[in-house]
């Protein structure tokens, strides 16, 4: 199943960072799992927060959906 999603963050500064998100979700037969990759995309304004703008974030997760919980390991280039 492939999912897309947008989003803002505000930072404590009060800077708001827009979050794109998109990615695959696969469900494990037999087992109330289902494991994520992702791509994840940081835009802002906010010249101090521009170095976001260049990184590309890479996220793998697994959902636990018995217990509500995420393991999720992400990286950045």
């Amino acid at each position: 199943m492939d999912a897309l999603t947008s989003t803002a963050v505000e930072t404590e500064d009060g800077h708001r960072i827009a979050m794109h998100i998109d990615g695959v979700a696969t469900p494990r037969s037999n087992e109330p799992m289902t494991d994520l990759v992702a791509n994840l995309r940081l835009t802002t304004a906010a010249p101090n927060y521009d170095w976001v703008n260049k990184k590309q974030i890479w996220g793998l997760a697994t959902v636990n959906l018995e217990t509500a919980k995420i393991h999720d390991e992400s990286f950045m280039q």
